[in-house]
């Protein structure tokens, strides 16, 4: 019975954090997309060799509504979908998709430093963490045996 709770509470929490996150990029829409437009220019100024890195970074940059309008939809359907069992796993391997690209390009610690380096880090380990959450979700077997 414990574990059961437990499921639906890890369930609820993640379904809080990514709802809060959704509601977040839609409410401040304008200021989100000119911080992935100065990521992805931090990213152009500091991968400069033709290489296919750098190709989806002008991709990206030449495109920032479309990425932002992406991460924004995929977040919202996964977290829906992490609501009802049946959709569980996918809802959370859609969000381990996009988080995992979300925070490479959000958060490269590696090119900066002083207190940037820690803040972006400090970010860029609390999005492993909840990476790690969404993996525990998409792997544990007791799924279909608490909702089935």
């Amino acid at each position: 019975m414990i574990k059961k709770i437990l499921h639906i509470v890890g369930v609820l929490c993640v379904a809080l954090f990514f709802g809060f996150d959704v509601f977040s990029k839609l409410s401040q829409w304008d200021e989100g997309e000119l911080e992935l437009t100065k990521m992805f220019a931090l990213w152009h100024i500091n991968i400069q060799s033709e290489s296919i890195f750098e190709a989806l970074i002008d991709l990206g940059m030449g495109n920032v509504f479309i990425v932002y309008t992406t991460f924004f939809v995929a977040e919202s359907i996964g977290t829906l979908f992490i609501l009802f069992a049946k959709k569980r796993v996918l809802g959370a391997s859609i969000l381990a998709v996009t988080l995992t690209a979300y925070t490479l390009i959000m958060y490269p610690f590696w090119f900066s430093g002083g207190a940037t380096f820690h803040d972006q880090a400090n970010e860029y380990m609390k999005n492993v963490a909840i990476l790690g959450a969404l993996f525990l979700l998409i792997s544990s077997s007791s799924v279909k045996k608490v909702y089935s």
